[in-house]
């Protein structure tokens, strides 16, 4: 399993929550995972980064929470027949570190994307 760190970006005004590795970023194209999960992948079709649509919406929090995201763990299995994905973050309310709901997104893998199993610590940028 290989580890690395991403980047984590939150677009207010769009409610949509980026994550990508700055020092890695070659991007080549991109798949809808569901109707809020869209992952980016370079040309050798590995994850290179993700972005959530609607992410108040789905970690069932108020906007202005996503902007003081503290950190979060990233986990992407991708097998021959899905790819699956669970995020959980840390957000700050009222000072305190508060964990947000956890994300859990399954899809099949039709574009054929190698196998892979990462973990990924979330910071912010």
């Amino acid at each position: 399993m290989s580890e690395s760190v991403m980047i984590i970006e939150y677009d207010y005004e769009n409610d949509i929550l980026f994550f990508y590795d700055d020092n890695n970023y070659k991007y080549e194209f991109s798949e809808h995972l569901d109707k809020s999960v869209v992952m980016d992948f370079n040309k050798n079709k590995l994850p290179i980064g993700l972005e959530i649509l609607n992410a108040s919406k789905l970690f069932k929090t108020k906007k202005f929470h996503l902007k003081s995201i503290n950190n979060g763990h990233l986990n992407i299995v991708v097998s021959e027949e899905k790819i699956e994905i669970s995020l959980s973050l840390s957000t700050k309310i009222h000072n305190k570190p508060t964990p947000m709901n956890l994300i859990n997104v399954n899809s099949d893998n039709n574009l054929d994307i190698p196998n892979i199993k990462t973990e990924v610590a979330v910071a912010t940028a």
